[in-house]
Order: structure tokens, then C-alpha cells, then sequence
């Protein structure tokens, strides 16, 4: 039993819509391999393998998606009383408790929520700040309003380290440097130093324009929800010295703000969300607002999103990805009264009033790692392994691509830089697979394109062209290939020699019969035809660590005009030196031409006179692969070989041409390949004396039937004048005017080329020539074809 090792890929996965490049041959490298590329845009599911994909391969909107960005409440923990503020730090939610102080809840696993530590506030504790091991909380209580620290080291057992007594309400803490800053009511913001949390120190004040809610910090300026006021601004740079500089009321009445980047977001109560752009603090601008149900409290901003609490309506999230046109993206309505939010990762922590802290997961499905993948079935087959690939795409928000080159077995994180990977293993069925997450997105990650470029190693050689040889007579071809890629002498086993086979087609039974069709170039890569039959082994080639080889090898029969394509089918072997172990080539096909011109007809001579027409004589070459001659008459001794002037074609190597007058004649000779012999040319006839035609003549047309032009030869008798030449359809109505003019006495040629005297194109069929001369008038039928 024969044993064969190896054997070429069974074929090349082609995509319709999805555009798999069949096997662009790039620069030809020293290891054999050719550059594929593969395009997907995600229109149709032919490389969706649905079994692994969990995501959305959607070929409506044509992308990868994930689901949009969904809402769940997934777990509750009462405070002692109304939970006011909320921050995460660690592993703990810590909470400014209105009755309870300082209380921090183990999230640890944020589903279930566990009791963490307590710490009692000198009054009701309203909003707080964590920065380190410390947390600074504003503590409200009639007549004695204090900012107090706290060590929360140790979260399970949080300790009160200091405070002081500021002069108003206190809403709203920020955080910057060695300073808090302290929304306080109606007397606007106070700076605290607490350089020592253990010895908090006023330090300076500034007022507001109204009633100072809630404060938020970047960089050189404070900005604050002014309750009535909207948005003032408040110079920080010197905490000794502060100064209220712009002030913007937008409406609503502000309750919270967070600053992120260019804008800060201010929760105008039951205005909603605005946004306003503080590029120049002291020249705060309105970018956008979005009305919101209930009363807007507070807001954190992550990415694109803000989270937003808004009372006893929830929590709100708002896309601000376009911040002239804020609008909701999801909601949940909590059981309390949303006081205050923050998000970590993707939950949503809401301080809920005395409904306590509410844990709200914003992703369900897209964070589920088991719900966001996508996978591709394989773009390759057969034994050729995959030595590198490159990956680019076009995403939004935050893809993660894979490769595997086994099938799936395992994978390779690639980046999709455009930049080429090698892979360490070897394999032959490539794969791609994505994972798909959430960030700060709505509507979630998407992929709209992607492409893909990978090297394939070719065991086989690789037929590059089969091309006819030129300048011969016929019945052979040139037969290019790429070489192996263990065409190396320093390969365990090597090739050592390429033979050439091509495919046995049963013999023609009469010419124009056909043969059995060979592969078109269309389908030369369509393995499934491979081995379609026998095959007739032709030569061998020894090999000798060539980048590309090439030999010529006969065909059986020519493509000609008259009996059509004559394909040829050839494959290559790569032969190692051990029995049994090769690798063959996708068999290609390819076709010979006898393009030789065949040699000048001879001895050509015209009589003219004779029996009322004119008798054309010639010798015949002599070729064996003659096919008929080509007769050609024109009015000029420079006439063209062209069909306009072509009278007849015929295997005869005599013609009689029924028509006399002043003519020239051209023979040539043609042969099966359609070739055509330069011309043997004969001279014009005599008028003796030069005299002048005793009567006017319309000739045939040249030649009849025609498409798209024609030309009329006509004699004009002594003494000229007035000539007329018109075409008329078979109505009797003229259609085009050619000559209108007066003409000497001799012969006059005019051309028409199918249309009428507008310059439209006539309908095929039977028109009339009319000739008018001065005492004469003549016709002739000419035939238009389409």
C-alpha cells in the first residue's frame, strides 16, 4: 500500500460577502509562503461559529456587540439611620450615616455585603471625603457644626482622630493637598488645614451667591452647587485667601457636582443634570442639560456616563458622550431616597436614605465573562501550517483578540496593532475569537470591521503562472512555481526534485467537438477537482533551495479561433529522497497558441475586364496549419486590412470580383490560431487616357451587410455637377443627407456610419442608397447590422 505523508490543504476557505482574498501572492519569501488576507465586516454569519459565540454578531447594524447596558439591584444593607454619602475605599463602602457617624460596610463581595465598623459623629453626619487612611466627614447639628477625622486604617474599627467647628451648615466636603474644603449653607465654603488629622485647623472663608449645598475640586478652583445660585466658582489657589470669581445659574436648584476634565456636572434638584463647561473657570458656559424625574442629589461621572442620584427615583445613568445632548441611558429606582452615588467598578454604590446603602450591578450581561465572546469558525484548512499573522480593527470601547493556529486548542492574545505575531507552535487552522467589555459605554463595545493577514508555509510548491511561450508554433507552455518551503538542505528531509504531471483528457472526436473542460484560472484553486482523473507524468526538475523554479512542458492541442479553449491541467510533485513522502501542488491549468504569423500569399495578380468584373490570382504559401485567405479591396493604394475593406474569405486561391472599376486588391493568408500573414498587394486598373467616366455609377457599399460604417464609391460622368447622395429607410422616408454639393467628373467615396442627419444611431435592417447626379439617378440596398 502506498503511503503518503503529505498532502496539500483540500482547499482554501472562500468567503461571498465576506471577502477572503484567495491567496494573494505578495513578495515571494525564501520560506515558501504566501500572504492571505482576510476582511470581515460582520454582514452575513459565515464565520460565526454560534456554538462558542455568547455576544452579538450582528448582521444588521454589520458588528460585533454586546448586549446593551443593563441594571440590576443585587443587594441592600441597612445603615442605623439615613444613609447621606457613600465613597469606596478598599474593599469597604465607608457611609456618612446620619444618625450612625461613620460607617463602613465589607463589599468585598459586592452581592453580599457585610458588617464592617461604626464610629460615632458629633452630629448627623451628611458628607464625607476618604483619602488614605483618613476620612473627613461634614457633621451637622444645630448651633454646633464641625468637619471631623477619622482614621480608617482599619476599617473594621474606624476611631474619630479630631475636629473643629466651622461657622455653617456643612453639606458638602472636598479634598486637595493638605486642605478640606467645606460646603457650609449660607456662608458659602470653608478651608480647613489638616496637615494633622488629629488637629483640624479653620482657616479661612469665603461666601457664595446662595445657599453652598454641595463642592467639588480641581486644580486652582473649587466649584459648588449653590442651591439657588447654580454653579459658583471659588479661587482655592491660596487657601488662606479665598475668593467667590464667576458664578452661572442654569436653573434648577443645585444640590450636587462632580468635576470631570473640561466640564463639571451640576444636580440642579428638579432641573435635572447640566453641564457646563469650565475650560476657563472664571467663564463657566452651559454646554447641555438633561431633565431628570424626582430630585437630582448628587452625581458621579466615570467615561461617558454619569450616575445620578436623584431621591425616590433611583439611581439615573446618563450618556454625556455628547455634552450639548445629555440623555438617560438606563435607571433603576431604589427602595429609599437616593441621596448619593459612586461608582466602583461596574456596581453602583447609592447611599439610600434610611432604605441604607443599595448595591447596583450596571452590566449584568456584559461583565459576565461567559456572555461577551465571540468566535470565528476556521479560515484555514489542510496540512500548510500558519507562521505568522496581523491584526487591526475598528472598535469601540474595549476588545480583546485572540488567535489559535489549532484548532481552538489554545489561543494567543494578539493586539490589533497592525504589527505581525509568530506563532511558537506550529498549526493549520486559524481561528480568531474576541472578548468584549464594558468600560464607560451605554451601549457597550462594538467591533464594526476587522482584517486579518496571515502567512501561510507551503509544504507543496505552488504553481505561480502557466503562460504560452511566445513566438512559436504553438503546443507548449511555461510552468512557474513557488518552491517548497523544505526546499532546504538543512531540513531533516528535504526535497530534492519537482516533477511535472499533466491531467489525461480524452482525444477530439471531429474539431469544434471540445474536450473535457480543464480547470479556468477562476477555479484554479478549487481542490475538490484534484485528482479528477489520470494523469501523464511529463519531467522532473532537480531541486536546489530556489525561491521559484520554472520549465517548459508540452500541451496536447492549441486554442484556436475556430475550435476555441484547449486547457491544459498541470500539478508539480516536491519529492524527498525517501519513498512515499511528498508533497503536490493544487493543480493549475493553462493553455497554448500557435502565434507565428503564417508567410505572404505569392505571384498576385489582378485582370481586370474580365467578364464584367475583375479576376484576382494568387499562389498559396504553403502552410501546414493554413486556415482560408482574406481578400480586401479599397479605392487607395494605402488602404487598410481591416474588416471595412474585407470582400471575402476563402480557401481558394483565386476570387472574381463581379464589381469593375479602379480598385486595389489585398490577399492575405491566415491560419487556426487566427494569425493573419502581412499582405500581398496588387495594383489599381487603367482608365485609358485618363478619361473621364462616360456615366455616373453607384457601387455596392463596403462591405454590406455592416457595423458600424460603410463606404459608398460612385463615379460622377463628364462634366460634373450638382451631386446628391441620400439614405432612406424602407418607408421611402430620408434619413441622412451625405453629399449636397457640387463635384467634378471621376470617383468619389463617402462613408456613413449608421445614424441619421441627427447624430442618433439607426435600428438594424434594410436602407437605400440614392444617388442623384445631373440626368441620372441611382440606388442600391444596404443592410445595417447590430
Amino acid at each position: 500500500m502506498r503511503r503518503i505523508l503529505c498532502r496539500t490543504p483540500r482547499r482554501l476557505v472562500v468567503a461571498s460577502t465576506l471577502w477572503l482574498c484567495a491567496a494573494a501572492l505578495c513578495q515571494i519569501s525564501p520560506v515558501a509562503a504566501t500572504i492571505v488576507q482576510y476582511a470581515e465586516d460582520f454582514s452575513t454569519e459565515d464565520y460565526n461559529d454560534a456554538v462558542q459565540t455568547t455576544a452579538w454578531w450582528d448582521t444588521g447594524s454589520a458588528s460585533l456587540r454586546l448586549y446593551p447596558l443593563g441594571i440590576s439591584l443585587v443587594a441592600t444593607y441597612n445603615t442605623v439611620g439615613p444613609a447621606f454619602s457613600v465613597v469606596i475605599s478598599g474593599d469597604h463602602a465607608v457611609l456618612a450615616d446620619g444618625d450612625g457617624g461613620l460607617v463602613t460596610v465589607d463589599v468585598t463581595d459586592p452581592a453580599d455585603p457585610q458588617a464592617g465598623g461604626e464610629a460615632t459623629s458629633l452630629g448627623s453626619a451628611r458628607d464625607l471625603v476618604v483619602e488614605g487612611n483618613f476620612a473627613y466627614v461634614a457633621v451637622g447639628q444645630s448651633g454646633n457644626h464641625k468637619l471631623q477625622a477619622f482614621s480608617v486604617s482599619d476599617p473594621e474599627t474606624p476611631v474619630s482622630t479630631g475636629w473643629c467647628t466651622i461657622p455653617g451648615y456643612p453639606h458638602g466636603v472636598a479634598k486637595s493637598g493638605t486642605y478640606v474644603f467645606v460646603a457650609q449653607s449660607q456662608f458659602g465654603v470653608q478651608s480647613v488645614r489638616v496637615t494633622d488629622p488629629y488637629d483640624p485647623i479653620p482657616v479661612d472663608a469665603t461666601t457664595t451667591n446662595d445657599w453652598a449645598e454641595g463642592i467639588a475640586v480641581d486644580g486652582d478652583h473649587a466649584f459648588v452647587a449653590d442651591g439657588n445660585a447654580g454653579l459658583s466658582v471659588v479661587d482655592i489657589s491660596d487657601p488662606l485667601d479665598l475668593d467667590t470669581v464667576a458664578n452661572l445659574d442654569p436653573g434648577g436648584y443645585a444640590l450636587g457636582v462632580a468635576v470631570a476634565g473640561q466640564y463639571a456636572y451640576l444636580a440642579a434638584g428638579s432641573d435635572g443634570l447640566h453641564i457646563v463647561d469650565i475650560s476657563s473657570p472664571t467663564a463657566p458656559a452651559l454646554m447641555g442639560s438633561c431633565p431628570l424625574p424626582g430630585t437630582a442629589r448628587d452625581v458621579f461621572v466615570s467615561g461617558q456616563l454619569a450616575y445620578v442620584a436623584t431621591g425616590t427615583d433611583g439611581i439615573q445613568i446618563v450618556d454625556i458622550s455628547n455634552p450639548a445632548d445629555p440623555s438617560v441611558s438606563t435607571a433603576i429606582d431604589t427602595a429609599g431616597d437616593a441621596k448619593g452615588a459612586f461608582l466602583s467598578g461596574h456596581h453602583v454604590y447609592a447611599a439610600d436614605g434610611d432604605a441604607g446603602l443599595q448595591v447596583i450591578d450596571v452590566d449584568p450581561e456584559g461583565f459576565n465573562t461567559a456572555d461577551n465572546l465571540v468566535q470565528s469558525l476556521a479560515l484555514t484548512g489542510g496540512e500548510d501550517p500558519v507562521g505568522r499573522a496581523r491584526l487591526s480593527a475598528t472598535v469601540t470601547d474595549s476588545v480583546r483578540w485572540e488567535l489559535s493556529i489549532d484548532d481552538g486548542d489554545t489561543w494567543d492574545e494578539v493586539p490589533p496593532d497592525n504589527e505581525w505575531f509568530s506563532f511558537a507552535t506550529e498549526g493549520s487552522r486559524l481561528k480568531w475569537r474576541a472578548r468584549l467589555y464594558h468600560t464607560d459605554v451605554p451601549e457597550g463595545p462594538t467591533c464594526s470591521e476587522l482584517n486579518i493577514e496571515y502567512e501561510v508555509l507551503h509544504n507543496s510548491a505552488t504553481i505561480a503562472a502557466i503562460a504560452d511561450i511566445p513566438d512559436d508554433q504553438g503546443r507548449q507552455v511555461r510552468v512557474v512555481w513557488d518552491a517548497s518551503r523544505f526546499d532546504d538542505p538543512d531540513e531533516p528531509q528535504p526535497v530534492v526534485e519537482y516533477s511535472i504531471y499533466r491531467r489525461i483528457d480524452p482525444a477530439r472526436a471531429a474539431p469544434g467537438s471540445g474536450w473535457t473542460a480543464a480547470i479556468p484560472r477562476a477555479q484554479r484553486r478549487d481542490a475538490t477537482r484534484y485528482p479528477p482523473g489520470d494523469w501523464d507524468y511529463l519531467l522532473t526538475v532537480p531541486a536546489d533551495a530556489e525561491v521559484q523554479y520554472a520549465t517548459v512542458v508540452p500541451t496536447l492541442a492549441d486554442s484556436t479561433v475556430n475550435d476555441g479553449m484547449h486547457w491544459s491541467v498541470f500539478f508539480v510533485r516536491a519529492r524527498t529522497d525517501q519513498m512515499g513522502v511528498y508533497y503536490d501542488s493544487l493543480p493549475d491549468s493553462g493553455y497554448s497558441v500557435d502565434n507565428l504569423e503564417p508567410s505572404t500569399p505569392g505571384e498576385f495578380t489582378v485582370t481586370y475586364g474580365v467578364g464584367g468584373g475583375n479576376l484576382l490570382n494568387w499562389n498559396p504559401a504553403g502552410e501546414d496549419d493554413f486556415a482560408y485567405f482574406g481578400v480586401y479591396r479599397g479605392v487607395t493604394a494605402d488602404f487598410a486590412v481591416d474588416p471595412e475593406h474585407l470582400l471575402v474569405h476563402t480557401i481558394d486561391s483565386e476570387y472574381f470580383d463581379p464589381t469593375t472599376g479602379q480598385y486595389f486588391y489585398k490577399v492575405t493568408s491566415v491560419d487556426f490560431a487566427g494569425n493573419e500573414s502581412a499582405p500581398a498587394v496588387a495594383g489599381p486598373t487603367a482608365v485609358a487616357g485618363g478619361t473621364p467616366p462616360d456615366r455616373s455609377v453607384l457601387h455596392q457599399n463596403q462591405p454590406n451587410p455592416f457595423n458600424p460604417r460603410t463606404v459608398l464609391i460612385y463615379d460622377v460622368a463628364a462634366g460634373g455637377g450638382r451631386v446628391v447622395v441620400e439614405i432612406f429607410d424602407l418607408a421611402g422616408r430620408r434619413v441622412r443627407t451625405l453629399v449636397d454639393e457640387t463635384q467634378a467628373a471621376g470617383r468619389h467615396r463617402v462613408a456613413w456610419d449608421g445614424s441619421d442627419d441627427r447624430g442618433r444611431q439607426l435600428a438594424a435592417g434594410v436602407y437605400q442608397c440614392r444617388l442623384q447626379t445631373p440626368g441620372s439617378r441611382h440606388s442600391r440596398k444596404l443592410t445595417l447590422a447590430r
